[in-house]
C-alpha cells in the first residue's frame, strides 16, 4: 500500500513560492490501477515523482509498505525504488543498446548473474510481446514498441508497484489502446499495483479502478471512476468530464452548439448520464410525464471496468418553462443532468 499524507512541495519564486503539490492525502490499495487526471499544471507529475522520491517533498509523510521513505538514507532508498518500477513520458531509452539490453540494465546495476538476467528479460519481453524484437535498436521501433521495451525494463526488477507518466500520450489511437490493454494485463496478471497519470479520459475510463483529480496542486476528489463520472462534487471535475461528453457527441450536433442562448429560439440540449440500463425506462416515463416535447438526439454506451454508464442528449423545446422543469425532474430522479448548449 502507498500512503501519502500531509505531502507538499513548493518552488521559490521571487515574490511567493509556487505550490506544485499543497497538502496531499491519498491512500493507494495494493494491487490496483490508480488514475491521477488534471490537465496541464495541476501538479500529477509531481505527485508521481513524489511516491518514490524522484522528487523529494518538502514536507509530510510518504510511505511504502509500512515504511517511511523519507526518513531513508540513499543506500536504503535505492533497494525500496527497485521495488517501484517507473515509465517516463519520453521513455528514455538507451539509443546504442538493443531491446534486450535496456530492459536488462537494471539487473546490470544490481550485480546479478548473467543466466539470471537472461531468464528475466527473457520473461518480460515475452509478457510485452517483444520477444522478436530482442535485438533491435531504439531507432529500429515504432512508438508502440518502444513503450513496450520501457514497460519491460520497468517491469524486470519484479516491482510491486508501477508508476506511469503520461504513458500513452504520444501514441495513436489503435497503439494506445494496445498499450492499455498491455497494463491490465499485468496488472492482472501480476497483481502489480499501477498508478498512472494522464489528461486523457479515455486511459481512466478502459482500466482504472480508481480516480484522484487534481488541481493546482490538491486533490479535489477520488473514487470509482464511473461514480465521479456520474456525480462529480467540484466546478473542475464537472468541466474535465464535459469534455469527454462532448467528445462523444456527434459532430453535426456538436458545431451547431453555441455555449450561451441568444434569442427564445435557442434550444437547450442536455446530457443525461446513468449507470444502468433501468435508466432508460425511467427516462421514457419522465418524458412523458413532461408535458412537452423533448427529442433524444443522441444515446450510448461506455464499459468502465464491470459497469456500463449511459449517455443520453435530449433536446428541449424553447418554452421558458421547459428547462427548469427538465432539470429539476431529471435531477430528482438520478440521471444527472448537463446544459451541454444550445442549438437553433
Amino acid at each position: 500500500m502507498i500512503l501519502l499524507q500531509h505531502l507538499v512541495k513548493a518552488y521559490k519564486q521571487a515574490k511567493s513560492p509556487v505550490f506544485a503539490i499543497n497538502n496531499i492525502q491519498l491512500t493507494i490499495p495494493p494491487s490496483v490501477i490508480f488514475g491521477i487526471v488534471g490537465y496541464s499544471g495541476a501538479g500529477k507529475s509531481t505527485l508521481l515523482r513524489c511516491i518514490n522520491l524522484l522528487e523529494r517533498p518538502d514536507s509530510g509523510s510518504v510511505q511504502f509498505d509500512g515504511q517511511e521513505l523519507t526518513h531513508m538514507n540513499p543506500i536504503q532508498l535505492r533497494e525500496v525504488r527497485y521495488k517501484i518500477g517507473m515509465i517516463f513520458q519520453h521513455l528514455n531509452l538507451f539509443s546504442r543498446r538493443t531491446a534486450y539490453n535496456n530492459v536488462a540494465l537494471p539487473l546490470e546495476f544490481l550485480n546479478c548473474p548473467k543466466k539470471a538476467i537472461a531468464e528475466r528479460v527473457t520473461d518480460v519481453l515475452e509478457l510485452v510481446g517483444l520477444s522478436h524484437k530482442k535485438d533491435s535498436y531504439p531507432h529500429q521501433l515504432s512508438g508502440g514498441e518502444k513503450q513496450r521495451v520501457a514497460i519491460a525494463r520497468a517491469l524486470v526488477s519484479k516491482p510491486k508497484v508501477l508508476l506511469c507518466d503520461e504513458a500513452t500520450s504520444a501514441l495513436d489511437p489503435s497503439t494506445k489502446s494496445s498499450i492499455l490493454e498491455l497494463l491490465y494485463t499485468i496488472n492482472q496478471q501480476l497483481k502489480v499495483t499501477i498508478v498512472l497519470i494522464t489528461h486523457e479520459l479515455e486511459v481512466v475510463k478502459n482500466i482504472c479502478h480508481l480516480l484522484a483529480v487534481m488541481e493546482q496542486g490538491k486533490i479535489v476528489e477520488e473514487g470509482p471512476p464511473l461514480d465521479l463520472f456520474l456525480r462529480p462534487k467540484s466546478d473542475y471535475s464537472r468541466h474535465v468530464f464535459r469534455a469527454f461528453s462532448l467528445a462523444n457527441l456527434p459532430d453535426s450536433l456538436r458545431h451547431q452548439m453555441i455555449q450561451e442562448p441568444t434569442a427564445s429560439s435557442s434550444a437547450p440540449i442536455l446530457r443525461l448520464i446513468y449507470e444502468n440500463q433501468a435508466g432508460h425506462h425511467v427516462l421514457w416515463d419522465l418524458i412523458k410525464s413532461l408535458h412537452f416535447p423533448v427529442n433524444i438526439v443522441h444515446t450510448h454506451t461506455e464499459s468502465m471496468g464491470d459497469r456500463s454508464v449511459c449517455m443520453t442528449v435530449v433536446a428541449l423545446p424553447t418554452l421558458e418553462q421547459a428547462l427548469p422543469r427538465a432539470l429539476s425532474l431529471f435531477t430528482e430522479h438520478g440521471l444527472n443532468p448537463e446544459i451541454l448548449g444550445y442549438v437553433s
